[in-house]
């Protein structure tokens, strides 16, 4: 049996998050989508980051 990981429900509004590289863009849409505000930092990657 395949366990599957449920992460508990967090309300991030008034909170901000530094989001940087790697799997950096599904981390932000869940902070967000958690209510925090999100900024993206990025090294070489401009249209990524953007995206």
């Amino acid at each position: 049996m395949t366990e599957t990981f449920a992460a508990p429900r967090t309300d991030l509004r008034g909170q901000t998050a530094l989001v940087t590289g790697g799997i950096g863009g599904a981390i932000a849409e869940a902070l967000a989508a958690a209510g925090a505000a999100v900024t993206l930092s990025y090294h070489t990657n401009r249209i990524a980051a953007e995206s």
